[in-house]
């Protein structure tokens, strides 16, 4: 009988140690409700998509000094968002297939 090999993928803290040994910051991206979890485990910041339209921003900025968001809504809805103050600071407006500029349906917008 062959036995089979355990695999197991390292913590996130291991990663994130090895990523600081490198000089290296790490991002936790999305997932709200493990904001506090992955700031103790050792993130440096949030990568975010849609905090703004699913009301989660504050959640990131409790655990995070540093939110990254993107926003993938229309216009008016984003300035909208970002008139009301719910945005992070560091916050843009995308199209949902990541155009490049040039293209017709590219989008690209912060608030003001």
């Amino acid at each position: 009988m062959r036995r089979r090999r355990r695999t197991t993928s390292p913590s996130p803290s291991f990663l994130i140690r090895q990523a600081h040994a490198s000089g290296l910051a790490v991002a936790q991206k999305n997932a709200v409700e493990l904001a506090d979890a992955g700031r103790e485990a050792g993130f440096d910041f949030a990568i975010t998509e849609s905090c703004g339209r699913y009301e989660e921003c504050d959640g990131y900025a409790a655990a995070f000094d540093v939110v990254l968001d993107i926003e993938y809504v229309t216009g008016e809805e984003y300035q909208a968002m970002c008139a009301a103050g719910i945005l992070p600071d560091r916050s843009v407006l995308r199209d949902v297939q990541l155009t490049t500029p040039g293209h017709p349906d590219h989008v690209l917008a912060y608030c003001d």
